[in-house]
């Protein structure tokens, strides 16, 4: 038996993450951060705001 997931926005299958998450790098308290959940893998997506114009994501 096959089972589809259907993704349709990445915000959809991530949970909300917290800038003390041993994993990260570096964190801020501006800084946005979600996790993988155990059904999908590991792993977190950071959203990091460096200038008005200006975005890292990690």
């Amino acid at each position: 038996m096959t089972t589809r997931l259907v993704l349709n926005h990445w915000d959809d299958w991530l949970l909300p993450g917290s800038p003390s998450d041993t994993r990260l790098f570096h964190a801020d308290a501006s800084d946005r951060i979600f996790v993988y959940p155990s059904h999908l893998g590991q792993g977190y997506f950071q959203e990091i705001l460096l200038r008005d114009d200006l975005t890292l994501f990690i």
